[in-house]
């Protein structure tokens, strides 16, 4: 009994706090005046009552708001709306289906009229209007209702609309967050690209904006970042500081060049990049810059542009420790990309004829090894492999087995490994069907493109191929070259392996189906 009596005194006592909170609240809500007072009230009220999951309880107090002062009742739609639509989400995730069924189209119907009437009551340059648009939205696309996509147009225009009449553009890009979360990435951008005008427009100091997009660089917002980097690039082309834009496009660049694990677009850098180069041409790279451009291209699989790049390093830093892996590479995209195999092979000569071999040149011999053996060379080939083992040593263990394997096909009177001479063929292809496989419809990815010894390294393949209907088509994937420990099937999209030895690695594939060839493409991971 007195345990009884005890609950029951608890209960009233929590019920008599609860009741304490909500008329605290409610007076304190009908005695605001100010937007922005009552909207920080009714959060803090939302909070109290959604952590206790207590939906009908806030809809039941704001209900009481509404009729005690009727200048709230938009803001009693909006949150009304909002929490039926929180609460139907909720009990979806508890799999409350009894509530879920029973009251569920009540709470879809109170939902949409409140959201309805909100929208009538409130001014489209009044914050709360962005709100309800959002919400709108979210709910028709939830619902897959093909209404979605106007209220999402609207939801933009909105937004270019209160940018206008409003100084306060944070809400704006807390749209863009949620638009980007729902994954509408080019909608996101368009509301990221009104609050960077918004932003701009107001700002006289490039370095406030300089400021705002390292804050969103470092928040991994890309999107926005980029936008505020080109008003503020805008701003200072503008002036007459030449050497102040360069430094900034130098530095800018950097910011964005690929690399593994981190903020990076390197589309966007190249374009910064290009822009640096037409401000002050060649003279404003440096080594760094150079060949950070000429990566950061390669990763692209802009191979031709990156080739010129690591050509332009060459020439221009002839001294520089980056030269060797310039040389290769170039050479590799020359041969293989570019069809232009006597350059190639001069890159190749060049490198394997230094008196200490490092990696690039064990690897730039094999590759002389492997042009010469396609080419019925045999004994040019050999020549090639036995010195490049000779002179390795123990170093260059994976290229030191590729020429291994490359010899026994040669003393053996046997032809190269099939999906080696396959991806050959199609590479160094120079019949009339020139140009039908030039290495853009296959997409390769490495995952890290720079990965330390014995450490495991993702290679990944995208293939565009034309619709087939319904027919799913059986695609072979020819792997060749430098697969390290764990050489993929035939079968594999996608395969993880790892390198003894440090070095440039060039990994091959050709993609077939049963009509023939679809394509073939390379990609490098260097070895650290």
């Amino acid at each position: 009994m007195l345990l009884i009596l005890g609950l029951t005194y608890c209960g009233q006592a929590a019920y008599a706090a609860e009741d304490k909170f909500s008329a605290g609240l409610s007076k304190k809500i009908i005695g605001q005046k100010e937007a922005q007072a009552i909207l920080s009230s009714l959060e803090e009220a939302r909070d109290g009552f959604f952590k206790d999951h207590e939906y009908s309880a806030f809809v039941d107090f704001l209900n009481s708001l509404g009729r005690k002062k009727k200048s709230l009742r938009p803001y009693v739609n909006y949150y009304t709306a909002l929490t039926r639509h929180s609460q139907l989400a909720y009990l979806e995730s508890i799999q409350d289906w009894n509530e879920y069924f029973s009251k569920g189209d009540e709470y879809r119907h109170q939902m949409q009229s409140s959201l309805l009437a909100g929208l009538k009551e409130v001014n489209p340059e009044d914050p709360l209007y962005l709100s309800l648009k959002l919400l709108q939205w979210k709910y028709a696309q939830e619902q897959q209702d093909p209404a979605a996509q106007g209220y999402l147009t609207e939801l933009i225009g909105a937004c270019e609309k209160y940018s206008k009449e409003s100084k306060d553009f944070s809400l704006i890009k807390d749209l863009g967050d949620q638009v980007l979360a729902a994954g509408q990435k080019n909608s996101a951008k368009k509301i990221y690209a009104v609050f960077a005008q918004a932003l701009t427009k107001t700002t006289d100091s490039p370095g406030e904006l300089e400021r705002s997009a390292a804050d969103f660089y470092n928040q991994k917002n890309m999107d926005l970042a980029q936008l505020l980097y080109d008003a503020y690039i805008e701003k200072l082309l503008s002036g007459k500081d030449k050497a102040k834009a360069v430094t900034a496009l130098q530095e800018i660049a950097q910011k964005f060049t690929y690399r593994d694990q981190e903020p990076n677009d390197p589309a966007y850098a190249e374009k910064i990049f290009a822009e640096l180069e037409s401000l002050g041409g060649e003279g404003v790279f440096n080594e760094k810059l150079i060949y950070l451009r000429a990566y950061n291209l390669e990763k692209l699989h802009e191979f031709e542009k990156a080739a010129l790049a690591y050509q332009a390093l060459i020439k221009n830093f002839a001294n520089s420790e980056r030269v060797p892996e310039a040389k290769f590479k170039a050479g590799v995209i020359n041969a293989y990309i570019m069809r232009q195999v006597d350059e190639g092979k001069k890159y190749f000569n060049e490198l394997f004829q230094q008196g200490d071999l490092s990696s690039w040149g064990a690897a730039a011999g094999y590759q002389l090894g492997l042009l010469s053996q396609f080419s019925a060379e045999a004994d040019q080939a050999a020549v090639f492999y036995r010195s490049l083992i000779d002179r390795a040593k123990e170093n260059f263990q994976d290229t030191v087995m590729l020429a291994r394997q490359r010899l026994q096909e040669i003393d053996g009177k046997n032809d190269l490994e099939y999906n080696l001479k396959t991806f050959l063929e199609t590479a160094l292809d120079k019949g009339p069907a020139e140009g039908a496989f030039n290495a853009s419809k296959i997409n390769l990815q490495c995952s890290p493109c720079l990965a330390e010894k014995n450490s495991s390294v993702k290679m990944s393949s995208e293939v565009s191929v034309p619709a087939s209907g319904c027919t799913q088509i059986e695609l072979r994937y020819l792997w060749s070259g430098d697969l390290g420990e764990n050489p993929p099937l035939n079968s594999d999209p996608s395969f993880t392996t790892a390198y003894r030895s440090s070095g440039s690695k060039v990994i091959n594939l050709v993609v077939v189906n049963p009509a023939g060839v679809i394509d073939y493409g390379l990609d490098f991971v260097d070895i650290d």
